[in-house]
C-alpha cells in the first residue's frame, strides 16, 4: 500500500505573503495579517483558505474552594495580561503555576476591555 502524503488544510501564512506581495501589497515579514487581506486572500484561494490559529491554552488543575479538584483551561495572553497588570508577572519568559493557578481560580481577574 502507497504513503499518503498529508496536504495541510490551511494555506501557511508564507503563502498569503507572497500572494499579497503579487496583488502590491505591502506585508511585513512577521506578524498577524490585517482582516481585510484574509478576507481577499480567502476569496481569491477558496480551495484553501487561510486559517489563523487558536491562542495558545494551557490546564490548569488545582484544588478548589470545596477542596476538589478543578481544572481549567486558560488562554495564556489573557492569563499574562491579568497577571503583568497585577503585578504578578513580567511581559516575557514562562509564567509561574502558582500564576496561573490564581488566575484560573479567579484571584486575579482579567483587564476590563476598553
Amino acid at each position: 500500500m502507497a504513503a499518503v502524503k498529508s496536504v495541510p488544510s490551511t494555506a501557511p501564512a508564507s503563502e498569503v505573503r507572497a500572494w499579497a506581495r503579487e496583488q502590491g501589497t505591502e506585508v511585513g515579514s512577521r506578524g498577524r495579517f490585517a482582516p481585510s487581506l484574509v478576507e481577499a486572500y480567502n476569496a481569491a484561494h477558496p480551495e484553501r483558505p487561510y486559517v489563523e490559529a487558536a491562542p495558545a491554552t494551557k490546564p490548569v488543575t488545582f484544588k478548589g474552594k470545596n477542596h476538589r479538584t478543578v481544572t481549567r483551561t486558560v488562554v495564556l495572553a489573557e492569563a499574562r495580561a491579568a497577571l503583568i497588570a497585577a503585578g504578578q508577572a513580567g511581559t516575557r519568559g514562562p509564567l509561574s503555576q502558582e500564576a496561573l493557578v490564581a488566575f484560573a481560580s479567579g484571584e486575579v481577574k482579567a483587564p476590563a476591555e476598553a
